[in-house]
């Protein structure tokens, strides 16, 4: 959840940058991801052993909700930061 909040800020701080932070915002996006991507693994390897519990739930409804999201958000900043780039 927090990866994808700094995502999020990411987004909407990107207007504001000028062409010098650019490639800070396309880091902290990357790094976003890499967070994110480590802890949809770690759930994946550990939801088994959770069992069927609320917070399972939870995770999976995560899973279900904010991963496409993710990815989505982080690809079209990535695009977004190259254009501004040109």
């Amino acid at each position: 959840e927090f990866a994808l909040k700094l995502l999020e800020t990411v987004e909407k701080f990107l207007p504001s940058c000028n062409k010098f932070l650019v490639s800070d915002a396309a880091c902290a996006a990357s790094f976003a991801s890499a967070a994110f991507e480590a802890s949809v693994f770690n759930i994946l390897v550990n939801l088994p052993y959770i069992g069927e519990t609320n917070f399972s739930g939870e995770l999976k409804q995560f899973m279900n909700d904010k991963v496409s999201y993710f990815l989505q958000l982080k690809e079209s900043i990535l695009r977004e930061c190259e254009k501004m780039l040109e």
